[in-house]
């Protein structure tokens, strides 16, 4: 609930790496990305309280972003169950290993726990749980495996956030336009609605809205049904030229999406 209310897409994570945190006892998790070996922005940690840190020594961030065995693990492998660096390879080779020594004394790290993005059709994405002392038990597995979705979720909304950010970050004529958040706001618009409206621009039907958001169709409806109301609309062509009008998504063409033995409303323009 949260993530679906929060404007910012680089702020959805942080509620979520307090929660696996808490309930894993784990002292600081990262993201991976899908460039993740590869790319040179700084790592991000987030800690227990909710607080990132960005500012983590050369040494120790290599040693996050090579997470082996996790990474070469889930790289060679189309299996995104949740599994720890010890399961891998095994308990007491993973204590005994270079790695697990190099990762207690930089990063007072004893155990790891990867839970990625369930799409196997991807690189590696997730998260990297680390935790000290024992191990994780058979309950924050099981944990890590309820939350897969959720993650899968949230990463879907933070790219729907950028994607339509980057989109209305310019007025048609080059020059930097209003804030598409605050036209939002100024009209009642709920982060998921802002979401269903940009797809509804799109011409995508009710069902396509429903696969690209993880919701039913029902629930899309029942979005459409308050952005209509909030906007004062009763259709997708009107809707979509009254927020193109108030900068709160970008101008294009509109694709109308007409049902035959139909005119208006929800059922004729988004089944």
């Amino acid at each position: 609930m949260a993530a679906l209310h929060e404007q910012d897409p680089e702020q959805l994570w942080s509620p979520l790496a307090v929660e696996i945190l808490r309930v894993c006892g784990a002292e600081f998790l990262v993201f991976v990305s899908r460039d993740w070996v590869g790319c040179e922005d700084a790592v991000h940690v987030w800690l227990p309280d909710g607080t990132v840190r960005s500012q983590v020594g050369e040494h120790a961030q290599q040693l996050i972003r090579h997470c082996k065995p996790l990474t070469g693990y889930y790289a060679t492998s189309n299996d995104r169950t949740p599994v720890t660096a010890s399961q891998v390879v095994g308990e007491a080779e993973w204590r005994d290993s270079v790695m697990a020594q190099r990762k207690r004394e930089a990063l007072a790290s004893d155990h790891i726990l990867g839970v990625p993005l369930p799409d196997a059709s991807e690189p590696f994405r997730g998260c990297l749980v680390h935790r000290t002392g024992s191990g994780f038990t058979d309950e924050h597995l099981a944990f890590a495996r309820r939350i897969q979705p959720l993650l899968a979720g949230v990463d879907r909304q933070a790219a729907l956030l950028r994607n339509y950010r980057a989109s209305t970050a310019k007025a048609p004529s080059g020059q930097a336009g209003p804030d598409p958040a605050e036209g939002a706001a100024e009209s009642g618009l709920t982060p998921r609605e802002t979401d269903v409206l940009a797809l509804l621009a799109d011409a995508l039907t009710a069902t396509a809205i429903s696969r690209r958001l993880g919701i039913s169709v029902r629930t899309v409806q029942k979005h459409t049904e308050n952005i209509y109301r909030k906007l004062g609309t009763s259709d997708r062509v009107t809707t979509v030229l009254h927020a193109q009008a108030r900068r709160i998504i970008p101008v294009r063409e509109v694709a109308a999406r007409p049902t035959p033995g139909r005119s208006g409303g929800i059922h004729s323009t988004c089944r």
